[in-house]
C-alpha cells in the first residue's frame, strides 16, 4: 500500500516542481518589465528637458514627482 502513496507524492513534487518553476520565470519576466519601463520613463524625462519648450520641462517635473 505504501507503494500507491509513494507514487502519489512524487507526482505532486512533480507537479510542484514544474509550478516553482513557471513562478520564477514569470518573475524574472514581471522584473524585466518593470525595469524596461522604468529605463523608458527615464528617456522621456530626458527628452522633455532637451526640448526648448517650458511646457514639456514643467510635465516633465510633474510625472518625475508623482513617483
Amino acid at each position: 500500500m505504501t507503494f500507491f502513496g509513494a507514487a502519489k507524492a512524487a507526482e505532486r513534487e512533480d507537479f510542484m516542481e514544474f509550478f516553482n518553476s513557471a513562478i520564477d520565470v514569470l518573475q524574472t519576466l514581471v522584473i524585466a518589465l518593470g525595469g524596461g519601463l522604468c529605463v523608458w520613463g527615464g528617456i522621456n524625462l530626458l527628452e522633455g528637458y532637451g526640448q526648448d519648450n517650458p511646457a514639456s520641462k514643467s510635465q516633465g517635473v510633474k510625472q518625475f514627482m508623482a513617483d
